[in-house]
């Protein structure tokens, strides 16, 4: 059995999110992602060199911003960041 990194009711909410996102933001879904997620990072870095607490939300966006990407390229969140956890724990070591 897999490791499951997210619960399935949060999972179930962030495809919805996607579901009004693509809806919202057609026919250019991808691009709007890439540029929100882009403007985000930048306010992020701002709100984080003010001290701003803030940035803590605006980091939140950021990552439901890119699960958003990793479900538009029919990915797997779970898969996804399983992977990515033992890459960055290779990289560390």
């Amino acid at each position: 059995m897999k490791k499951r990194i997210l619960n399935k009711d949060f999972l179930e909410e962030l495809k919805e999110i996607h579901s009004l996102s693509e809806k919202k933001n057609c026919p250019n879904h991808r691009e709007k992602l890439l540029s929100m997620i882009n403007d985000h990072a930048l306010e992020i870095t701002q709100l984080i060199n003010n001290n701003d607490p803030h940035a803590r939300v605006e980091t939140g966006d950021l990552i439901i911003l890119c699960m958003e990407l990793i479900l538009e390229q029919n990915g797997c969140i779970d898969s996804t960041l399983s992977k990515c956890i033992e890459r960055f724990k290779n990289k560390l070591r």
